[in-house]
């Protein structure tokens, strides 16, 4: 699939590294949860417009934010609040992503309208909204494909949610956004609450083979990987095939704070050039 059909730069393609098959391996399903993944780039950031791509098996959820920007105009008409960044979220469901029946169309417009509140609302306790006063932070979120009949708001969210927040946390200040998580970064890799003291040997291989069970990879700049650390059985909420939506908040989310400090240094030396 094309990235440039979402607005991206035509030389940054949809990524999933990670198989959908069930691998046995030492007894376990190592590859059972179905996976997800989350790209952003460089390019991307460094061009004013902020996007994220995140995978959960057949669904496609695409998400893009520029700024925060000065409100105006109709943001201003509306009564939004000047004293704070407003989110101005819009989600809707492609041609690709929803079944072109009457019925469907109207349900699945009724369902991003609740994931579009539900996002902004999510997304107003993450960011110190106060540090963007008279400003506003387009945000649209586009269900790119979805499995026959599987539109459905348990199901969407949280690849909508976690798109949502990737490209957020692109756009703003890394100093403003309350992590969840702590981070630390290892040359390209990085480890979500890595445990005290811990020092792992060297070798790009033996790192990349822990990360696998952490469910984070940072592969460069341009390449952000992330996967359920659950498996089914294993937690209520993994249960069925349902995305565990406190890991991919919690991992998706710190591990974005790592790329934007990656991408924030990366201008500061081009401007000081």
């Amino acid at each position: 699939m094309a990235a440039h059909a979402f607005g991206l730069p035509a030389d940054v393609s949809l990524y999933s590294p990670f198989s959908t098959t069930s691998t046995p391996s030492k007894g376990r399903p190592q590859d059972s949860t179905t996976p997800f993944g989350v790209r952003s780039g460089l390019n991307i950031r460094l061009a004013g417009e902020f996007a994220a791509v995140v995978e959960w098996g057949d669904y496609i959820v695409f998400a893009k934010a520029s700024g925060p920007r000065q409100a105006t105009g109709a943001l201003v008409a509306v009564g939004r609040q000047h004293d704070r960044l407003a989110l101005d979220v819009s989600v809707s469901a492609s041609s690709l992503g929803v079944s072109q029946t009457e019925k469907e169309k109207n349900d699945a417009e009724a369902i991003c309208e609740d994931i579009g509140s539900t996002i902004a609302s999510g997304l107003s306790a993450v960011v110190v909204a106060e540090h963007y006063p008279k400003s506003v932070l387009p945000l649209n979120v586009s269900v790119v494909s979805c499995p026959p009949g599987g539109f459905s708001a348990e199901r969407v969210l949280p690849c909508a949610m976690a798109a949502a927040m990737t490209a957020t946390a692109l756009c703003v200040h890394v100093s403003d956004i309350v992590s969840i998580a702590n981070v630390v970064s290892r040359g390209n890799t990085v480890l979500a609450d890595p445990a005290v003291g811990e020092d792992l040997p060297d070798g790009d291989k033996t790192e990349r083979k822990h990360l696998t069970t952490l469910g984070l990879t940072y592969i460069t700049k341009e390449v952000l990987l992330l996967r359920s650390a659950s498996f089914p059985g294993e937690s209520e909420g993994s249960r069925g095939g349902k995305p565990n939506m406190s890991k991919i908040l919690s991992y998706g989310f710190s591990a974005t704070t790592q790329v934007s400090r990656e991408i924030e240094k990366v201008i500061g030396e081009r401007a000081h050039r």
